[in-house]
């Protein structure tokens, strides 16, 4: 969840890496680290993780848009 950002130590950094599976879960923690983000001025950048497909490449799209940077597949 959002215990990095508990330390203030995010704010250093202009852009923040969220590794994201294509769940609902993995989009709920984005939305978390996006409003806390926004409120600091930090950008947010989403990896997909265990992306199995184009249907979890496409929900990935749909939930998080341009902050989507790149999907990796499940190994």
């Amino acid at each position: 969840g959002s215990d990095s950002f508990a330390s203030g130590m995010f704010t250093r950094f202009d852009m923040t890496f969220l590794v994201a599976e294509p769940t609902r879960k993995g989009v709920s923690v984005y939305r978390q680290y996006k409003e806390y983000a926004r409120d600091f001025g930090v950008a947010l950048k989403v990896v997909g993780n265990k992306v199995q497909g184009p249907d979890d490449l496409e929900f990935l799209r749909a939930e998080v848009g341009d902050d989507l940077l790149i999907g990796i597949g499940h190994s």
